[in-house]
């Protein structure tokens, strides 16, 4: 099983999932995980 991590925004997971697609139809089994960081779900300033 190859997983594929990419962050949860639209144009990441539709990336990521182009390269699954991909995977699959060359016969891997593949998914996506999506990855969400602390600094993804924080709105405090990094500075």
């Amino acid at each position: 099983m190859i997983r594929i991590g990419p962050r949860g925004s639209l144009l990441a997971t539709t990336q990521a999932g182009v390269v699954r697609d991909a995977l699959v139809t060359a016969g891997h089994d593949a998914e996506l995980v999506i990855v969400s960081t602390e600094g993804d779900r924080s709105d405090a300033p990094i500075a």
